[in-house]
């Protein structure tokens, strides 16, 4: 089977099919098990996978934006947490959920201490990964759009002052 240099008497046939070359299995010996061996398909980010790493573990590992390292004992809440957001230089095991939430970047947001872009955040990193971004991006539009107006605004009212001296002038 591509990818299995040696097989020896003792390995059992099920063991064999799994240990097939899947991109990102660098090694494949006879302990490992049909689950482990489907789980540890190359995804994008997992730098090295053996024998012991259970299904869920193998699925959070798959290589977000920002996860850097994934080893076995990450857990699913915090491998979510690791998603590179803008602002996030670095994210350990122990990063709660509220704490990645604050250190989303927006600009001008060094801190959320409540209120309600706290509630946005919160709820918008609940929803999948695309849809909170192109949410963010609409935001940030958002945002944009109403600092040009009041960026025009303030050129108009300028305008509007000179026009009013003239015509105080002319009278």
């Amino acid at each position: 089977m591509q990818g299995v240099t040696e097989a020896e008497g003792g390995v059992m046939e099920p063991k064999a099919r799994n240990m097939e070359a899947k991109e990102g299995v660098t090694e494949a010996e006879g302990g490992v098990l049909e689950l482990e061996a489907e789980n540890i398909e190359g995804e994008e980010g997992i730098t090295e996978a053996e024998g012991g790493i259970p299904e869920p573990k193998a699925e959070n590992m798959e290589g977000e934006e920002g996860v850097t390292e994934a080893e076995g004992g990450v857990k699913e809440a915090e491998a979510g947490n690791m998603e590179a957001e803008e602002g996030i230089t670095e994210a350990e095991g122990g990063v709660t959920e509220v704490e990645a939430e604050n250190m989303e970047a927006e600009e001008g947001v060094t801190e959320v201490d409540g209120g309600l872009w706290k509630l946005i955040l919160k709820r918008l990193w609940k929803l999948k990964k695309g849809l909170r971004n192109l949410i963010l991006k609409r935001l940030r539009t958002v945002k944009e759009g109403l600092r040009k107006l009041t960026k025009l605004s303030e050129r108009w009212s300028v305008w509007l002052d000179i026009i009013l001296s003239i015509n105080d002038e002319a009278l």
